[in-house]
């Protein structure tokens, strides 16, 4: 059994969005353990009841629930950028670059 409780703490411990659902108590425990079960299962090198998954799960939810998650703050020295409307090209470097650039340039309707 505790080799299955390690594979759920290192599984969900790289998915913070579900560690911290998981330790809130909005999740769904049996779903949880029937979707990580084939990583459980991978990890362990065997396979595992659906039963003990699911106990793994039980247990590390109420060790997460103890555990307050901090929640990001913005005060005036944050910087938060949005942009729309924008493209990136990466090209890669060849002798000819600036003429396929000229080439794009002239396709390129900057209305839309």
């Amino acid at each position: 059994m505790a080799g299955i409780a390690n594979a759920v703490r290192k599984i969900i411990g790289r998915k913070p969005f579900i560690q911290e659902a998981l330790g809130r108590g909005i999740i769904n425990n049996a779903a949880l353990a029937d979707e990580i079960m084939p990583q459980i299962e991978k990890e362990l090198g065997h396979e595992i009841k659906f039963s003990a998954a699911n106990m793994a799960i039980r247990r590390l939810q109420e060790k997460l629930g103890s555990v307050s998650f901090e929640k990001a703050r913005f005060d005036r020295g944050s910087d938060i950028t949005v942009k729309s409307s924008l493209i990136e090209i990466t090209i890669f470097k060849i002798e000819d670059v600036q003429e396929q650039l000229k080439k794009l340039y002239d396709i390129i309707d900057y209305r839309k």
